[in-house]
């Protein structure tokens, strides 16, 4: 196992990548722009849902900049459907299937897998070196993340299920084809906010210190008689992480986190399992300081994404 600070850029998956899914498209009827729209009335429109902002809406394509931003907003991107959820970048927004989700995705060449906002019991990965090629790597666990110190917590404490989970050393090939299904426990739902393939670099050796801040958008109202109303919001949680690197490694870091900006990314600190905490799915910000000519140093904070 190794302390190296990591950063999956994941891999924008696109229609023709998406090979099938058991998530079918039907959260709405898709946009016609022969059909009149209600108030409030909804529809699809390349894999996201839009909400009608006025009545007797028709003929406005809901793709169109000036229909969504010019003098009259005639729609409102409500969000990804239910079958692109888990490819949107937004850990809150999750595919949800009543007993198992299963999809088949060809995003090129990739090494790692990383899965987020996870409520699902158990997985099964198999990636093969092209689309009905040679199984090259293969997983299949449970998504448990209990380790109870004694007999008495493991017997009681309940248990607690992974909500993230990272794959890496995958073999890499030009044309890779993943396999992937997550199932749920009996009588529970499977979900999946996030699923991004691509490279996990190693950018340096992690330094103590690395820290992690949950955070909640909820928030805390007090009104004029004193009566306090306490709301909860959505979840994430930032990072902080420095590293160690050689000095004629710091350009290529620098790069490497440059293509990082304003793209959501998973940012790991280590392998190991008792580091997993550290593990983030958000928006990357960093820096590289030249500290002599043979070591450098660098500081990666991650804000993480709900």
């Amino acid at each position: 196992m190794t302390a190296a600070l990591s950063i999956l850029i994941p891999i924008t998956i696109t229609p023709a990548m998406l090979t099938s899914s058991t998530l079918v498209e039907d959260d709405y009827l898709d946009w016609s722009g022969a059909t009149t729209y209600a108030l409030g009335a909804r529809c699809i429109k390349s894999h996201r849902i839009y909400e009608s902002q006025v009545a007797g809406n028709i003929g406005h394509d809901p793709d169109d900049p000036v229909n969504q931003f010019g003098t009259v907003v005639y729609w409102n991107d409500v969000g990804p459907t239910n079958r692109w959820a888990m490819f949107d970048g937004e850990v809150s927004t999750q595919s949800i299937a009543a007993t198992s989700i299963t999809v088949v995705v060809k995003p090129g060449n990739f090494n790692s897998i990383y899965l987020g906002g996870l409520g699902a019991a158990n997985l099964s990965v198999v990636v093969k070196n092209a689309p009905g090629g040679t199984v090259i790597f293969t997983h299949t666990g449970s998504l448990e993340g209990s380790a109870p110190p004694d007999y008495y917590e493991w017997c009681f404490d309940p248990f607690s299920p992974l909500r993230s989970k990272i794959l890496a050393n995958i073999p890499a090939y030009n044309q890779m084809e993943l396999t992937l299904t997550l199932s749920a426990a009996a009588g529970a739902p499977v979900k999946c906010g996030v699923l991004a393939v691509g490279f996990l670099r190693r950018l340096g050796r992690t330094q103590q210190g690395a820290e992690a801040k949950p955070k909640n958008y909820g928030y805390i109202d007090v009104d004029a008689y004193g009566k306090t109303t306490v709301k909860k919001g959505k979840s994430a949680t930032d990072m902080t992480a420095s590293a160690v690197i050689a000095s004629r490694e710091a350009r290529m870091v620098q790069e490497i986190l440059a293509g990082a900006i304003y793209v959501p990314c998973m940012v790991s600190c280590s392998d190991n399992p008792d580091y997993s905490g550290l593990n983030t799915f958000g928006l990357v910000s960093g820096k590289v300081v030249y500290r002599t000519p043979d070591t450098s140093e660098i500081s990666v904070s991650v804000e993480g994404s709900i």
